[in-house]
């Protein structure tokens, strides 16, 4: 899904706690794209040591750590219509798709009204 990214694709993640086993194999593809990354990080966990963040981080993208305890599935937007979407997180079962504008519209707009609340708990 990332190599389809472009440029000037809006990148939006939603992760527990960036997994090692996903998240450190896509290091190397976020960074030239980092700067279009709206990164969430959902666990209260130490991101100190995680590449895959700190290249967000570094890159110019928007990394957020909750401080709060939310319930939201994890997904990874690309633009408006490419997504992968963890149905089942217990068994880390997910859909993706390459042309679905319907959901993109719908996992876009939980993402913002989540950035949202992160914000106000910060300010």
């Amino acid at each position: 899904m990332l190599e389809e990214a472009r440029s000037e694709n809006e990148i939006r993640i939603v992760s527990g706690d960036l997994r090692d086993d996903f998240y450190a194999g896509l290091v190397d593809r976020i960074r030239p794209l980092a700067k279009n990354v709206k990164l969430i990080v959902l666990n209260k966990i130490d991101l100190t040591g995680n590449a895959f963040y700190k290249a967000v981080a570094e890159g110019g993208g928007v990394a957020y750590k909750s401080s709060a305890d939310y319930r939201m599935p994890h997904f990874l937007l690309v633009g408006d219509s490419q997504f992968r979407l963890e149905l089942d997180h217990k068994q880390t079962k997910a859909v993706a798709s390459f042309s679905n504008p319907a959901i993109g519209k719908i996992l876009k707009s939980a993402f913002d009204d989540l950035e949202k609340e992160i914000l106000k708990e910060a300010a």
